[in-house]
C-alpha cells in the first residue's frame, strides 16, 4: 500500500492538508534523506508527552522549506501530535523543517512523482499553480476584506474543484489552517496605492494568477 499524503499551506489566508494518489515513479527531490528535527526524536525516546510508536508503525516524512519559528513548524508540531495520539503510535510522523528535504518547488515534485522522498509537504498554494493554475485562486489580490470572507471561500465549492483538480497530479488536500494575508514589502518605497508600484521590479511565486500584467 503506497503511503502518500501531502500537506499544503495555501496562499493568502490559510493552508490545506493534501494526500497523494499514486502515479509515476521518479527522481528523487534530494540524494539523502537528513535527519528528523529534535521533537521527532523526542517522540522516538519516548520523550514528554510522545506516543510510543508501534512495533509495525508507518513512518511518514513531513517536509517544509520554513525555520521551526514559522507558523509552518505550528502546524506540522499539531499535526503530528494529533495523528500519533489518535493512531496510537500505528504512525509517526517525523519532520524536516528548513528545506531539509528541499524547498518548496523540489517538496511539489517529489509529491507529484511519488518519488517516496517525502510524504507530506506544507507549502503555499499558489506554488502548485505550475501543476494546476486554478490552485493559485486563493493568492488573487484584493477579494477578501478580512478573515472571515477568507474562510468562508476556502471551505466554499469553488475552493474544493480547484483543489480536486490536483487528483490528477497524485495529491489530494485535506485540511487549510491560516497563514495570514499576502502583502507587498520593500527596501525604502512606502506602497499605499497602485501608483507607488509604478516602476518597482516585483518578485512573486509562480503563480498565473498574480503574475498578469
Amino acid at each position: 500500500m503506497r503511503k502518500t499524503f501531502a500537506l499544503l499551506m495555501t496562499a493568502a489566508v490559510a493552508s490545506s492538508l493534501l494526500a497523494g494518489c499514486g502515479g509515476s515513479s521518479g527522481t528523487a527531490a534530494t540524494t539523502a534523506a537528513p535527519a528528523a528535527d529534535t521533537a521527532t526524536e523526542a517522540a522516538a525516546e519516548g520523550g514528554e508527552g510522545a506516543v510510543t510508536p508501534a512495533a509495525d508503525a508507518v513512518v511518514l516524512k513531513l517536509g517544509y522549506s520554513t525555520n521551526e519559528e514559522d507558523p509552518r513548524a505550528k502546524a506540522a508540531a499539531e499535526f503530528k501530535k494529533e495523528v500519533e495520539e489518535k493512531t496510537g503510535g500505528s504512525v509517526i510522523v517525523e519532520t524536516y523543517p528548513s528545506g531539509q528535504l528541499g524547498a518548496d518547488a523540489a517538496l511539489i515534485e517529489a509529491m507529484a512523482l511519488d518519488s517516496g522522498t517525502v510524504d507530506i509537504i506544507i507549502t503555499d498554494a499558489s506554488n502548485f499553480a505550475t501543476y494546476e493554475p486554478k490552485m493559485g485562486i486563493s493568492a488573487l489580490p484584493f477579494q477578501f476584506s478580512d478573515f472571515e470572507e477568507a474562510w468562508a471561500f476556502m471551505d466554499s465549492d469553488i475552493e474544493k474543484e480547484a483543489e480536486d483538480l490536483l487528483l490528477e497530479q497524485n495529491m489530494r488536500v485535506l485540511a487549510h489552517y491560516c497563514n495570514g494575508f499576502r502583502c507587498v514589502t520593500t527596501s525604502d518605497v512606502a506602497v499605499e496605492s497602485p501608483a507607488d508600484m509604478k516602476g518597482l521590479l516585483i518578485r512573486t511565486p509562480e503563480n498565473p494568477a498574480i503574475m498578469l500584467p
